[in-house]
């Protein structure tokens, strides 16, 4: 492992940390408790890649861990959505037919592909196959930002510290789905992908940590766009 990534592992490894101790000292864990999980899981990945990193099946763990956390990342997006929509009586089943036609469709675009951009020998389908599936999971919890905010703005819910979470994410996932993207286009463009994918998660954890540093959760009640708002108009 050349030098620079051993100090892009070394920086994320400790923003990684101070993300989970803030989370933690902030009580922010109940609030957002799969953002949590996410960065538990991330830090306990790491790990296992940086122990596994020479042997001949990394390739598994690392697969094996990057679709969990793109899960997590994933149900993250659904649990701010579920927030955002309080007052919704319907709120369960949105989130959750949202959730399945994720999943339907990022595995169906996985599984359906044209033939690749670029040769891929046989024994190297598999990994051809998750970077497919990462790229098209990260690119849907991406989209996902556009019916979070829309949720806020419909319930007049101004939550600027899961938004600022939600970009965070965005972020990631945007970086992951070009990353992977460009991975597949072109061998040439492994290393310019997997940068993208590293600063991309670097970027996305100082968003968070200044989210949960500088930013407190939203106290305000929700109300539909539709419901008037209290005034003196008809007062006299």
């Amino acid at each position: 492992m050349s030098p620079a990534w051993q100090i892009f592992g070394i920086l994320a490894f400790v923003l990684q940390i101070l993300f989970v101790g803030l989370m933690q000292h902030k009580g922010l864990f109940r609030r957002y408790p799969f953002l949590f999980l996410y960065s538990l899981v991330l830090l306990l990945a790491g790990v296992i890649e940086w122990a596994t990193l020479e042997r001949q099946n990394y390739a598994a763990y690392y697969w094996s861990n990057e679709i969990v956390l793109q899960i997590l990342l994933l149900l993250t997006m659904l649990h701010f959505i579920y927030v955002a929509l309080t007052h919704d009586r319907a709120r369960v089943r949105k989130v959750v037919l949202i959730g399945l036609a994720i999943g339907v469709i990022s595995f169906s675009l996985a599984s359906i592909t044209p033939d690749p951009p670029r040769p891929v020998r046989a024994d190297r389908y598999a990994t051809y196959f998750m970077t497919l599936l990462s790229r098209n999971l990260s690119f849907c919890s991406a989209l996902l930002n556009i019916v979070l905010w829309n949720s806020l703005l419909h319930y007049r819910r101004r939550d600027t510290q899961m938004l600022m979470l939600a970009a965070g994410v965005g972020i990631f996932t945007t970086g992951k789905a070009i990353g992977h993207s460009m991975r597949m286009i072109d061998r040439a463009l492994t290393i310019p992908g997997n940068s993208i994918v590293v600063v991309s998660g670097l970027l996305a954890l100082a968003v968070w940590i200044w989210a949960c540093w500088a930013l407190r959760p939203s106290s305000s009640t929700p109300r539909p766009l539709d419901q008037p708002t209290p005034s003196n108009s008809h007062a006299g």
